[in-house]
């Protein structure tokens, strides 16, 4: 398992930029072998660290930390994208974006590298999404219902950092660096809250044209808290970042959910209904679908993190939507 430590420095920056909010070293942790292939770290019951398992196509990783919110889970993960010349976007195949790992050089986290911008990799949390485009400009963000998300233009710090520091901005602003992988673009934009999957963008390409690029739907990503206590509970997992490259075609999405580490959690499973989840081996089409909407419901009722991090749907005494665990959400009976 690889640890990763926050040097001085770095933590010194981090408390900078969250304006003296204090933040522990981190710890990484990489995810257990899958069938799928992903990675992520085993932990033992003695160190009381909950497991990490990812499933599908994410590049994921775990973070330990505490700031004014207490102590967390920080799980990050990456989705790349192939974009058609329509703005259709397909899952890539083999040539995702990779994340930071234990080994990353903390003293390139300003740089933009292959895997993009470390720094915004190694925060542990952020209250909304930023967007940044190479080879054109993002016009406008519309959500489902039809609404124009407001968007705010981030501006350069001397640290190659990129910040809000326009009208009505919140007592913490969180700082980026503006990368498309290993590509330094325009200090971008953020938005006063998460990206949404349903959410179209509007972009204005180098040429000229404009071009809409919606995800696949549906697009759910979600963590699995499996507590000690043997609550079984859905988080929602946000887009932090996303970077747009109107030159190679690509859309790579930084996905981040947090979860306290009291109440103990057990283990963190990163799912997704997607495109093209499928049932399980021994799942009926019916009871798939019930699943699936099950899931997306229970998901949508939950708030978001405003001021600090934690979901508020990482509850273990919460009542999810027990249709995701059995058929009908009731439990069976002996006759």
């Amino acid at each position: 398992m690889g640890i990763l430590k926050v040097s001085a420095m770095m933590a010194c920056h981090l408390a900078l930029v969250l304006s003296a909010i204090s933040v522990t070293p981190f710890v990484m942790h990489a995810a257990a072998q899958s069938d799928s292939g992903d990675t992520v770290s085993q932990a033992n019951d003695d160190n009381a660290v909950a497991q990490f398992e990812s499933f599908g196509s994410f590049r994921a990783y775990m973070m330990t930390a505490e700031d004014a919110a207490g102590t967390y889970y920080s799980v990050g993960a990456k989705l790349t994208f192939t974009m058609e010349s329509d703005g259709t976007l397909e899952l890539a195949q083999g040539d995702d974006e990779p994340t930071i790992t234990a080994q990353t050089d903390e003293s390139t986290d300003f740089e933009c590298m292959e895997h993009g911008g470390g720094y915004n990799q190694r925060t542990a949390w952020f209250p909304y999404t930023a967007i940044f485009v190479r080879g054109g400009a993002l016009e406008r963000v519309r959500s489902a219902e039809g609404g124009v998300r407001k968007l705010r233009a981030l501006s350069k710090e001397e640290d190659g950092s990129a910040k809000y520091l326009g009208e009505f901005p919140r007592p913490v602003e969180y700082s980026f660096v503006p990368c498309v992988g290993k590509h330094r673009v325009d200090p971008g934009l953020r938005l006063d809250s998460y990206l949404d999957g349903k959410d179209r963008l509007l972009l204005r390409m180098a040429n000229g044209k404009q071009m809409n690029l919606r995800l696949p739907q549906p697009f759910v990503p979600f963590l699995l808290a499996r507590y000690r206590s043997g609550a079984m509970i859905p988080v929602p997992v946000r887009i932090v970042v996303a970077s747009i490259d109107l030159l190679d075609r690509r859309v790579v999405l930084q996905l981040q959910s947090t979860v306290a580490m009291s109440p103990p959690v057990r283990k963190l499973e990163l799912r997704a209904v997607m495109k093209d989840t499928e049932p399980a081996d021994d799942e009926t089409a019916a009871r798939f679908r019930e699943r699936t909407r099950a899931v997306i419901d229970d998901l949508a009722r939950c708030g978001r993190p405003v001021d600090q991090a934690i979901e508020p749907c990482a509850d273990p005494t919460r009542k999810p939507d027990m249709r995701i665990f059995l058929p009908g959400g009731k439990s069976p009976t002996n006759d």
